[in-house]
């Protein structure tokens, strides 16, 4: 595989561009060929003003390293205030960027996080810049399975990274599970609310490996098995226990999928 440049896939590159299209006084469209002179004082001040945790160091990289853009043309034009209290949020943070991580659009992500009870609603522009400028894994930005890739190694070899991002290290890069990732963060969250979630997870999979079965695709077949497995494991973690261990190999789903 090629070796890529960090400004190719670090999830902040997309507030450097910003903060060096603001420095150059926000042109409609504009080729960057060089820093223009005060440029990286502006971005490093930027940081310091409005970045905190592990959002300001990671993006620390990207000047220390003298990252450049080739072109400054951010697709949003504007941070709302409301995309700061994602990041001065440390659960609600990692929430959002592991489900990035996890492949989850925009919109999905937003309808996830309110639907999450005792914690603020937020707007929809306020997730997607969030995403878009702080953790971005969009592929309409030029996200690619290889930055992925790439990512995931960047964030395992620097140690204070493999840290700040262990939980995105240990749920982002696997077949996690929303409820995984609200498990783990320990966000407030009824046990009705999960026993819910586990409940149309479960059955989505059963259907899933049904229709995978009847295609005698062996290997869709095995996946499923393994969420099947997974899922009665959580259940195993609140209190549940089956009667027999075989229990997810044997149930029959009769009805309609769940909405």
């Amino acid at each position: 595989m090629l070796k890529q440049n960090l400004i190719e896939y670090h999830p902040a590159r997309k507030f450097l561009e910003y903060t060096l299209w603001q420095h150059a006084g926000m042109p409609r469209s504009s080729a960057y060929p060089k820093f223009r002179r005060g440029a990286l004082k502006f971005y490093s001040t930027e940081i310091d003003r409005l970045l905190v945790g592990p959002n300001r160091t990671i993006s620390l990289q990207l000047l220390s390293k003298k990252c450049r853009p080739i072109s400054l043309n951010p697709r949003i034009k504007t941070i709302p205030d409301e995309s700061f209290s994602v990041m001065y949020d440390p659960q609600i943070r990692e929430f959002v960027e592991i489900l990035a991580l996890l492949g989850h659009p925009t919109t999905e992500i937003h309808g996830q996080l309110n639907a999450i009870p005792f914690i603020p609603q937020f707007s929809r522009a306020a997730i997607e810049a969030y995403l878009y400028f702080f953790w971005n894994c969009d592929p309409k930005d030029g996200w690619t399975p290889q930055h992925k890739v790439s990512i995931k190694g960047y964030l395992e070899n620097i140690p204070i990274f493999s840290k700040e991002y262990q939980r995105h290290l240990k749920l982002g890069f696997g077949e996690t599970s929303r409820l995984e990732v609200v498990l783990d963060l320990e966000l407030d969250c009824p046990a009705d609310t999960i026993l819910g979630e586990l409940y149309k997870g479960f059955c989505r999979s059963i259907i899933k490996k049904n229709k995978a079965a009847l295609r005698n695709d062996s290997d869709e077949v095995e996946k499923w098995s393994r969420t099947l497995v997974r899922d009665v494991q959580v259940l195993k973690s609140m209190g549940f226990r089956a009667r027999n261990e075989t229990l997810v190999d044997k149930i029959q789903v009769i009805q309609p999928d769940p909405k």
